[in-house]
């Protein structure tokens, strides 16, 4: 926000290329050399400590519920040893994945946006209904996710496909907007891209948002619908709910954060929403 307020000033004498690059292009132009160095180690280091985590948790995620289920008996020796291979296969993917982000959009922000909307909703209602709801089973965890996460993914696959298109469409869209075209003269445009590519255009033509939206729905009704037509959990499996913690427990969480812990939120918050008031 602080760079599109600079860009937008004409005698600030910043300038950036891309949205991508306003960070850098801040730390580059307004601080001065001690500091930009300082900040330059602090990005790295935060850069290698996040990526380091995600290896790590996926490692450790594949080894103790994937690999130690295939083979109960294995060593600790083993166990390290397919751990850090795991390891390796995850950079090697992340590093191909990069080549997915390049196909899929020329910009980050809109690639990270687009992303998390196609695969957060299948984790939203698996992590709500698996904490608040007691009648939420295993067979509808793993179907409603699947389909989740395969309806995100087709449309990653779909925004890939329909890349090229993708100007001429949103040019069509705002003038049938501002009423420059009709609805039929609409249709006429796009008739021969729904020729072409059928399925895939009718997916990429519903606004991302709205697909995230649906996707939302559609795999909270599978979530409901699979739930009651499946066995209920024991009652020992209810203790991972939030109805399963017991006093003692719950005690402990609410003793973690004090009356300073809101105000500082609240703070956090107050700062969020005053640098978009003031730089939007």
């Amino acid at each position: 926000m602080i760079a599109f307020a600079l860009v937008s000033m004409p005698n600030s004498g910043f300038h950036t290329p891309n949205g991508d690059a306003a960070y850098t292009s801040l730390v580059a132009q307004i601080l001065p050399h001690g500091v930009r160095g300082f900040v330059a180690c602090g990005m790295i280091v935060a850069l290698m400590a996040s990526l380091a985590s995600k290896f790590n948790a996926s490692a450790t995620l594949f080894t103790m519920d994937f690999y130690r289920e295939w083979r109960p008996n294995a060593s600790g020796r083993e166990e390290v040893l397919v751990g850090r291979i795991a390891t390796g296969v995850i950079v090697v993917l992340g590093i191909c994945w990069v080549l997915v982000i390049k196909m899929l959009s020329s910009n980050l922000y809109e690639y990270l946006q687009n992303v998390q909307g196609y695969l957060s909703p299948a984790i939203v209602v698996l992590f709500v209904a698996g904490v608040f709801w007691k009648r939420a089973t295993a067979p509808a965890a793993f179907w409603s996710f699947l389909v989740g996460i395969v309806g995100g993914f087709a449309r990653l696959a779909a925004d890939i496909v329909m890349k090229g298109h993708k100007v001429e469409l949103a040019t069509w869209k705002q003038q049938l907007f501002h009423h420059t075209i009709t609805s039929d003269q609409y249709a006429v445009l796009i008739a021969p891209l729904r020729t072409q590519y059928g399925f895939i255009f009718d997916i990429w033509h519903i606004h991302w948002l709205f697909y995230c939206q649906l996707l939302l729905l559609t795999t909270a009704t599978l979530m409901v619908i699979i739930s009651l037509f499946t066995k209920a959990p024991e009652q020992g499996k209810l203790k991972y709910s939030f109805y399963g913690a017991t006093a003692e427990e719950k005690a402990i969480t609410r003793a973690s954060w004090n009356a300073m812990d809101v105000v500082l939120s609240l703070v956090v918050v107050a700062i969020i929403v005053a640098f978009y008031i003031t730089f939007i």
